[in-house]
């Protein structure tokens, strides 16, 4: 029952939407970051923001308010090739497959979820990197969030690369 929440809870809180684009971590280069279609990572600029590798959730806003509970193990969050998995311990919370648009402001991301009862749902949120922490703001309707904040709509997820 408690996995069951906690994967509840955490897809709700990651969020998703579904979108035709070809996963991207990266651009590679300043004509891919221009193109409002998002490109296949092929390499890697310096300056290209990348959810790619494994990150550990180190905050969950929900309602304005840290969720997180940092008595259990770890969560570990791990972006790759347009999978998504967030797994604590050797349990998977979440499995998802996402895009990412880098020609927006703040960048976007859009999620769906792969397996579970939740299966086939999709969301929306903005990210931002700076150095080793991530920032995410997702909702889990179609209008995607244009601010960092989180409210009755929306969560914010704070990420540290491992």
């Amino acid at each position: 029952m408690r996995s069951y929440f906690c994967f509840m809870f955490l897809t709700i809180a990651l969020g998703c939407n579904a979108s035709t684009g070809t996963p991207v971590d990266s651009s590679s280069d300043s004509e891919a970051a221009s193109n409002a279609t998002p490109q296949p990572q092929s390499s890697q600029a310096s300056s290209a923001p990348t959810l790619s590798g494994k990150w550990q959730l180190v905050s969950l806003i929900r309602n304005g308010k840290e969720a997180l509970d940092a008595s259990g193990a770890p969560i570990i969050a791990e972006f790759q090739n347009g999978k998504h998995t967030m797994k604590q311990a050797e349990k998977v919370l979440a499995n998802e497959e996402y895009t990412l648009d880098l020609t927006t402001t703040p960048y976007s991301i859009n999620m769906a979820v792969v397996d579970g009862p939740l299966a086939g749902k999709k969301r929306t949120g903005i990210f931002e990197i700076n150095g080793t922490e991530a920032r995410l703001c997702v909702t889990g309707s179609e209008e995607r969030p244009q601010e960092f904040k989180s409210d009755i709509k929306s969560n914010i997820l704070v990420l540290k690369r491992m």
